[in-house]
């Protein structure tokens, strides 16, 4: 009996080592309590992102969806990155903005307020939830810190 337990949480604990060491392989489509939200291929992404957003619909905050919008805000080689809640204040979680590429920019579906690239609104309603987002073209990375909002950075940046 103690040999098969002692087997058993052997098994479980080398099961719960290569399970984190896949999910920790792919934080753009799980994240497991980290606040970080790490896209890796910063290169390949970038050109993606000229044309629009990336949404990355599949994540988890606190134990709730944090559908993500990562949109690359100046040109292809500035890495100015806005990383946004595409869920507005207060909506349901069907309500998540789109993409009007026509226009450029955020829609929500269900109240139709527009929201600019920066997810901001120019009615001076409540913008979209938006977090620190950091470049790092050594390692190909863009870091999104979800601890940390986008207004707070700029509160602690020295003056320019």
């Amino acid at each position: 009996m103690i040999v098969a337990v002692a087997v058993a949480l052997g098994v479980s604990a080398i099961v719960l080592v290569l399970f984190s060491g896949v999910a920790s392989k792919r934080p753009d489509k799980v994240n497991l309590g980290n606040r970080l939200f790490v896209m890796r291929q910063l290169a390949k992404r970038t050109a993606q992102a000229v044309d629009g957003p990336l949404f990355f619909n599949d994540l988890v905050r606190d134990e709730r969806p944090l559908p993500l919008a990562v949109i690359l805000l100046g040109s292809e080689g500035k890495d100015d990155w806005a990383a946004m809640n595409a869920l507005p204040p207060g909506q349901p979680s069907t309500c998540a903005v789109g993409w009007d590429a026509a226009r450029k920019v955020f829609v929500n579906p269900c109240t139709d307020d527009v929201y600019a690239p920066d997810g901001t609104r120019d009615d001076g309603g409540a913008p979209l939830a938006r977090y620190s987002a950091t470049a790092d073209r050594d390692t190909d990375r863009l870091i999104v810190d979800l601890n940390v909002s986008y207004a707070d950075t700029l509160k602690t940046r020295p003056p320019s």
